[in-house]
């Protein structure tokens, strides 16, 4: 399967798509993973939205 470089497999925030893997999940466990990660001095947040919207809030 090949997917362009713009397109977006996900949407809603990080946290929401890893609950797709987790249901149980919460916003704060994922910031912990993140931080496990070393992705949360980036900036990044279970609250992060991502998809095609995302791109544009960043314009």
């Amino acid at each position: 399967m090949a997917v362009a470089a713009a397109d977006h497999l996900f949407t809603g925030t990080l946290g929401s798509n890893w609950r797709l893997a987790d249901a149980a999940l919460t916003d704060d466990e994922t910031d912990e993973r993140l931080a496990q990660l070393r992705l949360n001095d980036s900036g990044l947040t279970a609250r992060t939205l991502v998809g095609p919207w995302e791109a544009a809030l960043r314009r």
